[in-house]
């Protein structure tokens, strides 16, 4: 019972947030195909999410049509290479914890929790390992 109207409530805040990206892209009923327009529901999302999705392509062409013309009238436009979206790099954080060889902490295997002064003890002594690590780094890198 819980679980269903939790599912309800998802379904609902949802709808809303289809209905409102459908509005503001500027879709209205006549665009949905016929027995579609009583509003959002269940069996009919898909369609909606059809529309926004064509509208938005049809946007971003505009977009990308209007952008070109401007860079060609400037004349600042760089060649292109047959692609029509840009790729996005993302560097993800490492998962892998950084260990080092010269790193043997008793510390690291006490359970309990750290004191205030054992906790600024710890991070003092590895921020000063992090600073030596750069030195050592820069210093390479300058000869």
């Amino acid at each position: 019972e819980v679980k269903y109207q939790e599912s309800q409530q998802t379904l609902s805040h949802i709808r809303a947030c289809i209905e409102s990206v459908f509005r503001r892209l500027g879709c209205t009923a006549e665009d949905l195909p016929s027995g579609y327009g009583s509003g959002i529901s269940e069996s009919n999302m898909m369609a909606y999410l059809a529309i926004i999705e064509q509208r938005s392509n049809e946007l971003l062409k505009m977009y990308d049509s209007l952008k070109q013309d401007d860079a060609d009238y400037e004349g600042t436009r760089p060649a292109r290479t047959g692609q029509s979206s840009t790729s996005l790099q993302i560097k993800l954080p490492s998962t892998v914890e950084d260990y080092s060889d010269d790193e043997d902490d008793e510390d690291e295997d006490d359970q309990r929790p750290f004191t205030r002064d054992e906790l600024k003890t710890k991070t003092m002594r590895g921020i000063s390992r992090k600073q030596k690590k750069s030195r050592m780094k820069g210093g390479a890198d300058k000869q």
